[in-house]
């Protein structure tokens, strides 16, 4: 088997609709079909199965994967409130799991939890100084971490 380019990964993606149940608050796809599948039928299949389920989920869009992942961005960023924490919230989460990406940059010293909550998306804990925060961040886009700003 060949590792595959992000790139490569991305051009196979094209191929497929994401169905999605718009107000849902799990940022996630209901359904992956190719193109050229029955998108209306699986739209409908989606809808129904959140209508008995889940219907403040409703309503249902047909995304591209650029839409999809623009869509899960917004979502997860909704989720992201920066919050104040305590050393003991600090420490219990750094020594719950490995942290990842742990570092101190501009006298802030933070790190994610080692378990994503979803995706990318895990939550940060951050300290400067005596005060504490924490929110949800993706551990792969430093925009959403917490900077020596947020504790201003």
């Amino acid at each position: 088997m060949t590792r595959q380019t992000m790139d490569q990964v991305l051009d196979e993606l094209d191929g497929y609709t994401v169905i999605v149940a718009t107000n849902n608050p799990y940022a996630c796809a209901y359904n992956i079909v190719p193109n050229d599948d029955d998108v209306a039928g699986a739209m409908g299949r989606a809808h129904r199965f959140y209508e008995e389920r889940n219907p403040e989920a409703l309503p249902i869009q047909a995304m591209t994967w650029d839409q999809f992942f623009a869509w899960e961005r917004e979502k997860m960023l909704e989720r992201a409130e920066i919050l104040e924490s305590s050393a003991e919230d600090f420490m219990s989460a750094l020594e719950a799991l490995p942290p990842v990406k742990w570092r101190t940059r501009d006298g802030v010293e933070a790190f994610f939890i080692g378990e994503a909550t979803h995706g990318t998306w895990a939550q940060q804990y951050a300290r400067c100084g005596d005060r504490y925060l924490t929110r949800l961040a993706d551990m792969n886009d430093d925009t959403t971490w917490i900077t020596k700003e947020d504790f201003s």
